[in-house]
């Protein structure tokens, strides 16, 4: 008998610790090059390098790791919940350092998750978590031009085109396996095409 080969490693890591390790690394970066690193010429005021000192800021991004590694590890049974955790995960650390916008990087990871989700499961559930993070980009724009008015372009903009890109690869991914389904469905032959009955005339 022959021995069923084994995946590639990186194939045998289940998605939901890809999305975790993206997660906790987008989140754990700004720590390091901003507050742990010693000051350097670039100025930032999304991350000040004081700005988790406080027992609240710490607080906050405690529960949005809580909330993040908890929706990693349901994005395969739940992942309708799992996405909402991590939106909410997203949104506690933005509570945390007191910004008024996602920053790009920690928006990544919702594009990494929503990439994961629409892989995994139907559309339905994809476009959900589509909606559910555009919207969350949405309040972030709408409250910050009704009390902050400036000009340029804002950064929400490139976030939804980072979402869109991650729903694209997701989509992509997801049509490959079901294509691939297709073919090794029960009944077709091994070049693809569907047997048919012979055909046998009716007895007279």
């Amino acid at each position: 008998m022959r021995a069923t080969p084994r995946l590639p490693l990186l194939k045998r890591v289940p998605p939901g610790a890809w999305m975790a390790v993206t997660w906790c690394a987008l989140t754990i970066y700004p720590i390091i090059e901003y507050v742990a690193l010693p000051p350097h010429n670039s100025v930032t005021y999304s991350y000040p390098r004081h700005g988790l000192d406080s027992p609240r800021a710490q607080a906050l991004m405690a529960a949005a790791t809580a909330l993040a590694l908890v929706g990693c590890a349901l994005v395969r049974r739940r992942p309708r919940t799992a996405f909402v955790l991590l939106v909410a995960a997203t949104v506690a650390t933005t509570l945390a350092w007191r910004q008024t916008e996602i920053p790009l990087t920690q928006f990544l990871a919702l594009a990494v998750a929503l990439g994961f989700i629409t892989a995994l499961h139907p559309r339905r559930t994809s476009l959900i978590a589509a909606a559910l993070a555009l919207g969350t980009l949405a309040c972030y724009l709408s409250l910050r031009l009704l009390l902050w008015p400036s000009d340029g372009y804002p950064p929400e903009v490139f976030s939804a085109l980072m979402l869109v890109i991650g729903w694209l690869i997701g989509n992509s991914v997801h049509q490959a396996r079901a294509h691939a389904e297709q073919l090794r469905a029960p009944g077709d032959h091994p070049g693809g095409h569907r047997r048919t009955a012979a055909y046998r005339p009716r007895a007279a």
